[in-house]
Order: C-alpha cells, then sequence, then structure tokens
C-alpha cells in the first residue's frame, strides 16, 4: 500500500493507520470495515438489514463490534444500531475518521 500513495501523503497516512490500530478493542470483537450500498438503493432499508444481521451474530456471540466511519452525515445511522463514538483520528491531511463501539446486547 505504501508504494501506491503520493509521497507527500505517505506520513499523514502512517499516522492515519497507527490512530486506528490505537483505537481498536484490546478485546475480541469483530470489525466492520465496510457497509455500502448500491446509491440507486440508498434509502430502502438494505444498509439497517445488513447492519441488523452483522450485529446479530455479534451479540449470538458475545463480541462487541467495532467500526471507524469516514463519513460524518452515516454517524447517526451507527449510532441508532447501537455504536458509541469513542474518538477522532485525523492527521495532516487525512480525512477525520470517527472510531466507533457497540457492545453485544
Amino acid at each position: 500500500m505504501a508504494e501506491s500513495l503520493r509521497p507527500e501523503i505517505t506520513e499523514d497516512m502512517a499516522d492515519l493507520r497507527q490512530g486506528m490500530a490505537e483505537h481498536h478493542p484490546p478485546e475480541p470483537h469483530w470489525y466492520l470495515p465496510l457497509i455500502a450500498a448500491d446509491p440507486i438503493w440508498v434509502g430502502q432499508g438494505l444498509g439497517t438489514l445488513l447492519m441488523k444481521y452483522a450485529l446479530q451474530r455479534c451479540d449470538e456471540e458475545g463480541s462487541a463490534a467495532y467500526l471507524e466511519s469516514s463519513n460524518p452525515e452515516n454517524i447517526h445511522f451507527y449510532q441508532r444500531h447501537g455504536f458509541k463514538v469513542i474518538g477522532e483520528i485525523q492527521h495532516g491531511s487525512s480525512p477525520p475518521l470517527t472510531p466507533m463501539l457497540r457492545m453485544a446486547y
């Protein structure tokens, strides 16, 4: 990955990855790196179905769920599913990431 970065952002991205590592919970957890829907299907409840499925598995196993939101507009969506903001990750020119954690129910 480092070879694909522009030299002027390499350090910022290394700092960003370090911040991500520092926010991951130490206990076993599910890391949810990506949830997405085709833009023509946004607003149809597919993201909610995907999230409920993943969180059901977490709850069955008694595992926390962790993610980093790269879009501030999505934070409310994650909060509706029980996630709590646990910090902010941003270095230099990198976009802000919002680490979020949900404990198992």
